[in-house]
């Protein structure tokens, strides 16, 4: 029993204290150092030894299982970046000073091994071109082992409170600076606010804010006649058909002045999508271009996202 206190180091002493004790307790019992004596105390050291032994042997052991653990760990990390996907049916026109958030409609991330990581999507970067026609905007991904990726496409660019260009049916060049995640002739689909008609709109303005200066301090006209109009189209639409009104049918604003087409939307209204899911889907035919004196019918319209179209609202803008 004396010998097993010496060797269970739980009880707060020391080696050294252990044998002194254990070889006081034999002479005790002994009455003098006999061969039993020193036969007792040459097996606890050699027993001391071992366990010490055994402790660093287990130290190795623990230190080399965490060493290959880690190395395993590092050489199977996922390294494969996030694959930036871009409709190729869309076309976008991004307008000066709108919402990046805008441009990422339409925009997709998948990992290989994360599945989709769309909410990690940024904007971050839109650079117009020299000539202004164009803008570089740069998409960035990322999955949950950190892995970034990069998209970069070319897409037509319109300043602010300029008509927008019309269509050519040609989609906006793309380029990515991940080869490996470019898709030729993808483009990014059109913002809210913006539609893909021969017009765009450039941002979901509320109706009794005017965005448009000019229009703000011209004299109220008389527009009775466009409303009657449209109300009298509204009643013949087929059920479940938005429906587009504006706040006033038509206006006069000086040459040079800018005009900003979602000022004169009062609203637009459908059985099924919401208003700012119908602004994206509004479209617009007969710019204006406000350093042209003239009379321009500028038609509004929306399609729904069951197909069905709006009735056609017309604003005669008056260029003086």
């Amino acid at each position: 029993m004396l010998f097993e206190m010496g060797k269970n180091r739980n009880y707060g002493i020391t080696t050294q204290q252990a044998r002194a004790f254990t070889a006081r307790s034999l002479e005790c019992s002994f009455g003098k150092k006999s061969e039993q004596h020193f036969l007792i105390l040459n097996i606890y050291e050699r027993n001391g030894k071992k366990m010490k032994k055994g402790l660093i042997a287990a130290a190795i052991i623990v230190c080399i299982g965490i060493t290959a653990g880690t190395v395993y760990l590092v050489l199977n990390r996922d390294k494969t970046a996030p694959e930036i996907k871009v409709p190729a049916d869309n076309t976008l026109t991004y307008v000066a000073g709108q919402d990046k958030k805008l441009l990422l409609e339409g925009i997709t991330a998948v990992d290989d091994k994360d599945g989709d990581v769309s909410d990690t999507l940024m904007v971050e970067s839109v650079k117009p071109t020299s000539d202004g026609t164009q803008a570089e905007v740069t998409y960035t991904a990322m999955d949950n082992s950190r892995n970034v990726a990069k998209k970069k496409i070319m897409v037509s660019y319109q300043a602010s409170g300029e008509p927008a260009p019309a269509d050519s049916g040609q989609a906006p060049e793309g380029t990515d600076e991940n080869p490996e995640n470019s898709e030729a002739g993808t483009e990014a689909p059109a913002p809210e606010g913006e539609g893909t008609g021969e017009g765009d709109v450039p941002a979901d303005v509320p109706a009794d804010v005017p965005a448009d200066p000019a229009a703000a301090e011209q004299p109220p006209q008389d527009t009775a006649g466009g409303a009657e109009a449209a109300e009298a189209a509204i009643a013949q639409l087929p059920p479940g058909s938005p429906q587009f009104r504006l706040n006033q049918y038509e206006v006069t604003l000086p040459v040079g002045s800018k005009f900003d087409y979602s000022t004169y939307i009062q609203d637009i209204t459908d059985d099924k999508d919401d208003r700012s899911t119908l602004f994206r889907q509004i479209q617009l035919q007969n710019p204006v271009d406000t350093n042209t004196p003239g009379t321009y019918e500028v038609v509004y319209f929306v399609v729904d996202s069951d197909g069905n179209q709006s009735n056609t609202a017309i604003l005669k803008v008056n260029i003086q």
